[in-house]
């Protein structure tokens, strides 16, 4: 249990190359024989975040829409990495049900920022996205919190599912 504090850092590249780098010092102070190796996949591993990380700025800058609605709050470090504002249905866990004075305010979120996609998520039921999309009229795309990589995944490692997401954000978020 989380609590308040919101524990999805991986959404942003550049968060998940910090926390590699901190792993990769620990692991090379508990076995000095391995830290070469320790620091040398983490420098692959931070290179491989900054590309990703580029792609994600670059396609994302030309988004008309600034306005993210998701299934529950996992993408505020992504949202405030790539300059947008996160409306989640529901709070930090994804089974949470929210309230119907929330639901009201998502709606009306919607309307005020013109939103035309509200986003499911591989983890969550998506059936209070369906019955917002149907009362606002919106369209429904997934968004992958990358929580576990399965066959039901976009694609089998991290930075593949990372660069579906941003396919869907550019189709959702009308990106030229």
């Amino acid at each position: 249990d989380h609590g308040a504090v919101d524990p999805h850092f991986w959404l942003d590249p550049t968060r998940l190359a910090a926390v590699g780098e901190a792993i990769a010092d620990r692991l090379a102070q508990a076995d000095p024989a391995g830290a070469a190796a320790y620091r040398a996949n983490a420098a692959a591993f931070t290179a491989q975040l900054t590309t990703l990380d580029a792609e994600l700025e670059t396609g994302l800058a030309t988004c008309t829409n600034r306005a993210l609605v998701t299934g529950h709050s996992a993408f505020g470090y992504f949202a405030e990495r790539y300059g947008f504002t996160q409306e989640p249905i529901s709070g930090l866990s994804p089974d949470l049900e929210p309230r119907a004075s929330d639901l009201a305010h998502v709606v009306e979120f919607v309307r005020e920022h013109d939103v035309r996609t509200i986003y499911a998520e591989t983890i969550a039921s998506p059936l209070i996205t369906q019955a917002l999309a149907r009362e606002t009229g919106a369209r429904i795309a997934v968004l992958d919190t990358v929580e576990g990589i399965s066959d039901e995944s976009a694609a089998a490692d991290y930075p593949g599912v990372m660069r579906a997401n941003l396919a869907t954000l550019r189709l959702g978020q009308d990106c030229p």
